[in-house]
């Protein structure tokens, strides 16, 4: 009788086990058709792709934007099915390398006719799954926020170039970092003073030390500096064009903007002074701030980025000037809401034909070689697009220059 009771209490708690395992397993199905339900619901265009960029999902949005139904984009490349997305991939690579989100906001994707004048963010999120890596594409149609049609027509211009840089600074990346390191190697392989180098110049008979002396009679040395300091300044070219198409997360915090402005201009004199053989003395400097602190909330490295872009441009312009040189920096409390900043040199001005094309990417007047014409793009983008307010330039030329600089105190996403 006991051993009876006993399969009689056995068979129960299997009978039990089984029906939690269903009801686990019905509890997971029921979740992941209600997940499944609510990204084919999303408003945005939403992707899931593989680390070779397969599509693993397509949900109804962008099977509406494109006319490609789901069954017939999802396991093929997501270059293929769309080529507008060709020169983001990147953006794939470096989310599932890093495990970070990745975000363009701005973006210039023509995948339908009509999105000729629109404008979008992209978001890149890495998704860790069992024995594979894939990432969430998110699309967004952001046109409607915009607030003018000239805004929106320097928003275009921004962007249909910041997807063509995004996709050439991919590919220029990986040939700049070899060049680099095979001068790096070069210049080891030749130094006499390292045992494996003194080896197999024994083994071959060759006088190192007299190897080096032709060398440098012949400045071979000095050739080999060359490569790697110009490889140096190509690779932070790169990275500045990537700055000016990739966001970082959104870190918006509190700040007092007079602290933030005046780590700015000591970055701009240390970098005026190493990188322009000038002296930042030269210059008079004079600011006008409150005397209290004037707090706003922003991204504090984003703001300094463009006290330092203009300030560093401000002392360019002023080098090859005898007369006085001078920038202030004016800081104005306007009202509760908003604050003023206004940067002004005495330096040669702009001509009035070019002075509407300063914040378009790539445009400079500076000699070859000493800019790229990003940096007044990335303060456009810095101020207007990531921070909602505006930023203008007055100039007479041969008089002065005057960037006014417009912010929210409280930050509007």
């Amino acid at each position: 009788m006991p051993q009876i009771l006993q399969v009689i209490d056995f068979s129960f708690t299997v009978s039990i086990i089984t029906i939690k395992y269903i009801d686990i397993e019905r509890y997971m199905e029921d979740n992941l058709e209600r997940l499944k339900n609510v990204l084919q619901q999303m408003p945005s265009a939403l992707i899931v792709v593989r680390q070779d960029y397969t599509i693993q999902d397509w949900n109804k949005c962008i099977a509406e934007k494109t006319k490609i139904p789901a069954e017939y984009a999802i396991g093929r490349k997501l270059n293929l099915i769309i080529p507008a997305l060709t020169d983001y991939l990147g953006m794939v690579k470096e989310a599932l390398s890093s495990q970070s989100i990745q975000n363009v906001k701005h973006a210039k994707i023509i995948i339908s006719a009509d999105d000729l004048h629109k404008i979008f963010d992209i978001t890149v999120y890495p998704v860790p799954v069992i024995n594979q890596r894939e990432a969430v594409i998110i699309i967004d149609d952001i046109t409607s926020g915009v607030k003018s049609d000239s805004e929106l027509a320097q928003i275009e211009k921004l962007a249909s170039v910041g997807a063509s840089v995004a996709g050439v600074a991919h590919e220029i990346n990986n040939p700049l970092a070899s060049i680099i390191q095979s001068a790096q190697n070069i210049k080891r392989r030749l130094n006499p003073e390292l045992d494996s180098n003194r080896k197999t110049a024994e083994e071959i008979g060759l006088d190192l030390e007299k190897l080096k002396k032709y060398f440098q009679e012949r400045s071979v040395s000095s050739f080999l500096d060359n490569i790697s300091k110009e490889g140096e300044r190509a690779s932070r070219i790169v990275t500045n064009m990537l700055k000016f198409v990739r966001n970082r997360p959104n870190k918006k915090t509190k700040n007092n903007l007079i602290d933030i402005i005046e780590k700015g201009i000591q970055v701009a004199e240390m970098e005026v002074n190493l990188q322009d053989d000038s002296d930042f003395k030269d210059i008079n400097f004079s600011k006008d701030f409150p005397d209290k602190a004037v707090i706003i909330e922003c991204d504090p490295q984003e703001i300094e980025q463009v006290i330092i872009n203009i300030i560093r441009n401000s002392a360019q312009a002023l080098a090859t000037q005898e007369a006085s040189k001078e920038i202030n920096i004016k800081v104005t409390q306007q009202s509760k809401s908003v604050v003023k900043i206004e940067i002004y040199d005495n330096g040669p001005g702009i001509p009035e034909e070019i002075i509407d094309q300063v914040f378009q990417p790539f445009f400079t007047t500076k000699s070859s070689g000493k800019g790229t014409g990003l940096g007044l793009s990335i303060c456009y983008n810095i101020i207007n697009m990531h921070h909602h307010g505006s930023i203008v330039i007055e100039s007479v030329e041969n008089a002065f220059s005057k960037f006014t600089i417009t912010l929210p105190v409280k930050h509007l996403d």
